[in-house]
Order: structure tokens, then C-alpha cells, then sequence
């Protein structure tokens, strides 16, 4: 009877919304995507919202850590208790410690910085990292989303999909302009997508950044999914060029292959 009526309420909250939940979302997205502190009013102006709603909605996050409060400035920021559900939500990808591990290496080899991205519904979400810190000029926080059809990690994901589900993303997708050589409409990433499909790798040069080129490869996990790819990503001058491009490329799509066959392995050294 429990499970019943339990499984009746979700029938019926189906497409409901709570508006306090959609405001306190739409409150700690401000910090997520502006990645720093915030006053009263300066949320108030993100949001649209009365001061009054957003300073109850702060009182409301104060007490359980989701926000914090600055006690010199009065500025609010993301609590510790953001960083715990964040611990809790990334123990379920158990591709990040076996990418971390060839994406330092890469990294130490050849100098390069490496990406580890996760579909996140029509995104990719930068899950993992590996930077060469003596250059800032490609650096990119975890947590950032690009779009699929913009980087090399999104393009592997979409080459992988079925027919009928890459014509459904292409329908619904708002092609966004970031530089000159954007994708800019559902014909053109086609064929394109073809060829990624057959050579196992896609190439990304200046869609979002201007200077920069990256390569993607995929990662398939157990049960065949691809939601997973890493990228090299480099300025796209001097190492970017001719035969050392290619040489990243091939050691991107080694690496991935390597991840994958450590995620398709009866038994993962992290001891599943």
C-alpha cells in the first residue's frame, strides 16, 4: 500500500513546480555561474526578484551551510554544505579517477592541459582536469558547461548517438554564435559527424575561444553507454601543428580507449 501510494503522488506532481524550490535554484545558479560573493541587491538585480524574497530565501540557506555570509563585507557566497552534496553526487563517476590518471600523464608528457566532460543533458559538464599552470590562456574551472555542438568533447558524444535521437538534440538545439567559426545551424554538424564516428576522434578549432584547438575522443562505459570524453585542449599555434597535433591525437584516443577497457574490466582496480 506504501509503495502505491508513494508511487500515485509522483503520477500526480508530474510537471508540477514548487516556486519557493525554482527561486532557491535560480538564486544559487547566480553563484554558479558568476563563481564569486554577491550582496543583497546585486542578487536581487541577477534574479529579478524583491529583496525581501531573496533575503528570506538567504536566511532560509544560512542555516543549513548552502550559503555562507561574509561577516566583514555582508556578501553572501556558496556554503560548505554546496561542496558535501557535490562530494556525494560525483562518488556514482567512477570514470574520474581512472581519467585523472591518464589525464596527468598526458599532461606531464606532453604539456598539454586535459579535460574529462560528462553529457549533462544537451551540455557537456567538466567533470576532471589536469592543467600545465604556466598557462593560464586555456584554463577551464570544473563545473563549466559548453555546449555539445561548439567543443570536441561534445562532438565524439553526438557522433555516438542514434539517428533519431542526434535529429531530435539538432531540432531542439539553439545554435549560439561564440566565434567566426561557430557551428551556427543543424546542417552543418552532419557531416562532419560522420567522419568522427569512422576516425574515433573529433577536432575543435576556435568554435568557442578564439585561438584555441582542441581533441576529443570517447569513453564507453560497461554497459556501452557514451557519455564520457576527454580532450586535449591547446593553443592553436607552435605544439597545435602538423605532426604534433597529430601525435596528441593519437595518444587522446589511446587514452580513452585505455579508460574505457578499465571500465568495461570485470573487476576495476578501484575494487567493484
Amino acid at each position: 500500500g506504501v509503495f502505491l501510494l508513494g508511487e500515485m503522488n509522483v503520477l500526480e506532481n508530474k510537471g508540477k513546480k514548487v516556486q519557493s524550490v525554482e527561486k532557491a535554484m535560480a538564486l544559487l545558479d547566480c553563484f554558479w555561474v558568476g563563481r564569486k560573493e554577491y550582496s543583497l541587491a546585486e542578487l536581487a538585480a541577477q534574479t529579478g526578484r524583491a529583496k525581501s524574497t531573496i533575503h528570506a530565501l538567504l536566511c532560509s540557506m544560512l542555516t543549513n551551510g548552502t550559503i555562507e555570509q561574509d561577516a566583514l563585507s555582508g556578501k553572501y557566497r556558496l556554503g560548505f554544505h554546496t561542496f558535501e552534496l557535490g562530494c556525494v553526487a560525483q562518488e556514482r563517476w567512477s570514470v574520474r579517477p581512472l581519467a585523472a590518471q591518464a589525464m596527468r600523464k598526458i599532461t606531464e608528457h606532453t604539456g598539454e592541459a586535459l579535460y574529462l566532460g560528462m553529457r549533462c543533458m544537451d551540455e557537456i559538464l567538466l567533470v576532471e582536469n589536469s592543467e600545465n599552470y604556466d598557462n593560464f590562456k586555456i584554463s577551464s574551472p570544473l563545473g563549466a558547461r559548453m555546449p555539445m555542438y561548439g567543443c570536441s568533447q561534445g562532438k565524439v558524444l553526438l557522433a555516438q548517438m542514434a539517428d533519431a535521437e542526434l535529429e531530435a538534440y539538432l531540432k531542439r538545439t539553439t545554435f549560439r554564435t561564440y566565434t567566426p567559426y561557430t557551428i551556427r545551424d543543424a546542417a552543418q554538424p552532419k557531416k562532419e559527424l560522420q567522419m568522427v564516428r569512422v576516425q574515433g576522434f573529433a577536432v575543435e578549432y576556435s568554435e568557442l575561444r578564439t585561438g584555441i584547438k582542441s581533441v576529443g575522443a570517447p569513453i564507453f562505459e560497461e554497459n556501452g553507454a557514451c557519455d564520457y570524453a576527454i580532450s586535449a585542449v591547446t593553443i592553436a599555434k607552435g605544439s597545435a601543428t602538423g605532426d604534433n597535433f597529430q601525435k596528441l591525437q593519437k595518444i587522446v584516443v589511446q587514452a580513452a580507449a585505455e579508460i574505457t577497457k578499465e571500465l568495461q574490466a570485470p573487476s576495476g582496480w578501484w575494487g567493484r
